[in-house]
């Protein structure tokens, strides 16, 4: 459910390559010779420019996969030499919920079937950025537990990958329960859920479905799968599956803004993370400034909401919540 904006990347050959590659490309060419394959010319010009530009010089006596592993890992640093080693792949298009500020009712077109990526091309791709330095893979949609092949592939993707620490997804939950066996089995580290609204009425009009009590079993299925899964010490329990079940809710001014501190309760309840998202605007999907509620308002809003509640407490008597040298003991 949550709103996630898509970066598209053109992994086909064209003109017009990066910022003051051309020179690099041109010199790489005349250097290699007509033989050379022109995507490999232009793949190692790019990175020994980038490589040049960041100061990563190149290692006498090293192997050619060796060459080929520093120069992936140059492309994946930016130029404040940050090093990123977390990608996302879409698995699908197609998602089971209607959500109001995602889609209109009757959905929207989808791509033909041979337009999108294989589960051999998406291990292709894996194992490229991987052997970059890449170690985390969230896979995501559309809704990627509408993809048949989804346990198969997260099992190929860690049994292909040695170095790849973690593979999660990104889902609205609704069939998770029944695909969790098979998941963990294959070797999901990570789940992260989308859900705005803990109130049925809301969750189905903003999502045009019934199913917000499955998503919430859901959410418990995944705590007690992955707390089985990564045990906790004796003193912290829950040590093992922290940071491991998020919960994604974009916030919507007028909507489910008077339910930030509910969800935030459910961080202090239970192990999870809550993530409040802003919403994103793009075509047709009735975002509007009157709707919108931002990070800053977002955390007044919750700050306001406890104190409004330690207020209440202590016009109540609430001496409970206080320890015996006045500290609070919650």
């Amino acid at each position: 459910m949550a709103a996630n904006a898509v970066v598209p990347v053109d992994l086909r050959g064209g003109g017009g390559g990066g910022s003051g590659c051309g020179g690099a490309a041109a010199d790489a060419a005349a250097q290699d010779g007509k033989d050379a394959p022109w995507r490999e010319v232009l793949e190692r010009a790019r990175a020994e420019d980038r490589a040049r530009r960041l100061g990563l010089a190149a290692v006498g006596g090293e192997s050619d996969e060796e060459r080929r592993r520093r120069e992936r890992a140059a492309m994946l640093t930016d130029s404040h030499r940050r090093h990123h080693t977390y990608l996302r792949i879409s698995l699908s298009e197609r998602c089971n919920l209607r959500c109001r500020y995602c889609m209109p009712p009757e959905g929207v077109p989808l791509s033909p079937s041979q337009e999108l990526l294989t589960d051999a091309e998406v291990l292709d791709l894996v194992r490229l950025f991987a052997s970059g330095g890449v170690d985390k893979i969230r896979l995501t949609g559309g809704e990627p537990t509408l993809r048949p092949t989804l346990a198969p592939l997260i099992a190929s993707i860690r049994e292909q990958n040695p170095g790849i620490r973690s593979v999660g997804i990104t889902t609205n939950a609704l069939t998770l329960s029944r695909q969790l066996p098979a998941l963990m089995e294959a070797g999901l580290t990570h789940a992260n859920i989308s859900l705005d609204t803990l109130d049925a009425a809301r969750y189905n009009d903003v999502t045009r479905r019934d199913g917000l009590a499955r998503v919430l079993r859901a959410i418990d299925d995944s705590l007690e799968a992955f707390g089985g899964m990564y045990p906790g010490t004796a003193s912290d329990p829950d040590a093992g599956i922290r940071g491991r079940v998020k919960i994604n809710c974009v916030v919507m001014k007028g909507f489910n803004d008077d339910e930030l501190r509910q969800f935030c309760l459910l961080a202090r309840d239970q192990p999870v993370d809550v993530r409040f998202i802003e919403w994103m605007p793009f075509s047709d999907n009735g975002w509007s400034k009157g709707r919108f509620l931002s990070y800053s308002d977002t955390l007044a809003r919750i700050r306001g909401d406890e104190q409004e509640e330690e207020e209440g407490e202590e016009e109540e008597g609430g001496h409970g919540y206080r320890d015996g040298d006045g500290g609070d003991a919650r």
